[in-house]
């Protein structure tokens, strides 16, 4: 039995046997290991490139090991602090000197530490 929910077909199994036949055969096939297709988030917003919602492909395996090279441990991690106390404290300095702003200086923080 399947079902449709906002264009994505949904596969519903009753039978505990066969979910794990397509389970295991899920592992060895990579047909079942896209993420799902989420037409707001990836097309209207624009956000479909990013990493999270990239289909399962050489690509999206590309960026993932990337990724994890990148920022995979915490000493990498920890190399963007300075980065990041110093956007901190031009956020705040913005906040301080005009408050009327303040919403405007969100998006420039959020965008800054993208």
């Amino acid at each position: 039995m399947s079902v449709s929910v906002f264009g994505t077909t949904i596969i519903i199994v009753s039978s505990y046997k066969r979910a794990a036949e397509i389970f295991d055969h899920a592992q060895k096939n990579t047909v079942y290991s896209s993420r799902p297709y989420l037409a707001f988030t990836g097309e209207l917003i624009g956000f479909g490139q990013t990493m999270a919602l990239l289909p399962y492909s050489p690509e999206s395996r590309n960026a993932r090991k990337f990724f994890q090279k990148e920022l995979g441990s915490k000493s990498r991690v920890q190399n963007f602090y300075p980065q990041e106390e110093q956007l901190a404290v031009s956020f705040i300095r913005g906040v301080l000197d005009t408050p009327d702003d303040l919403v405007e200086h969100i998006y420039q923080y959020a965008h800054s530490t993208i």
